[in-house]
């Protein structure tokens, strides 16, 4: 197997259990099958699915460098052999830069489990609406 289509698979498995998890916790803590809690449940599960694409999205880009470089210097200063690998925040992003370069992400599948679960809420809204009675 190659390793763009091994690293898309692996994608598209977190995405799913990510989607599950958060689905099953929204579903069962609930304990009400009725159609508007699969709607409320697929609704939370897209809402979060969407906020972690962006986030990755947002990290893609490099917001968090510095964030990211100060918690690793931190731990660094804790060795005993107190070994630095970057001596400036600026060396640390372009190493980032370089590296985000050649591992580019794979954002569909949480795009589309996403988007499939927020139009399936949608589907069990207007099926609580419709079997409403007025």
């Amino acid at each position: 197997m190659k390793e763009t289509t091994k690293n898309q698979l692996i994608n598209w498995i977190v995405a799913f259990l990510f989607w599950a998890v958060v689905f099953g916790l929204a579903l069962f803590l609930r304990m009400d099958f009725s159609a508007t809690a699969f709607s409320d449940a697929f609704f939370a599960s897209a809402m979060v699915e969407l906020l972690v694409l962006a986030l990755l999205f947002i990290a893609r880009f490099g917001t968090f460098d510095v964030l990211n470089y100060s918690v690793r210097r931190l731990f660094e200063s804790f060795r005993p052999d107190n070994v630095v690998r970057w001596k400036t925040v600026s060396d640390f992003a372009e190493c980032q830069k370089e590296k985000r370069k050649g591992n580019a992400k794979f954002y569909w599948p949480f795009l589309a489990i996403g988007g499939a679960s927020f139009l399936l809420s949608l589907f069990f809204l207007m099926l609580d609406y419709s079997s409403a009675s007025w």
